[in-house]
């Protein structure tokens, strides 16, 4: 009972973040995918993974075709992080 409590409750955390649209949305996939690299790369406390987290967030109310695009040409995490930080929420129409 207590192991199917914790897997309830660690479910709805997941589900009631932020980026929860994101990873359950087939379209913004790539998005999500991204940021998960982008994760894993940075500690939970640095500047860089904190400024990518507010645009992911903003995207999710966004249109980001272009964003999905122009990710699929990029593979090394600084890149991403530039990416994110500089060019992603101008792609959005």
């Amino acid at each position: 009972l207590h192991k199917e409590y914790r897997r309830q409750r660690q479910m709805c955390i997941r589900d009631s973040s932020p980026f929860a649209a994101i990873s359950a949305s087939h379209k913004k996939r790539p998005i999500y995918d991204a940021y998960v690299k982008i994760r894993k790369y940075c500690g939970p406390t640095d500047d860089n993974l904190l400024a990518v987290q507010a645009v992911v967030i903003e995207l999710a109310k966004k249109r980001t075709k272009q964003v999905e695009k122009r990710l699929k040409g990029i593979s090394q995490v600084p890149e991403l992080i530039r990416f994110f930080k500089e060019d992603a929420l101008g792609l959005c129409k």
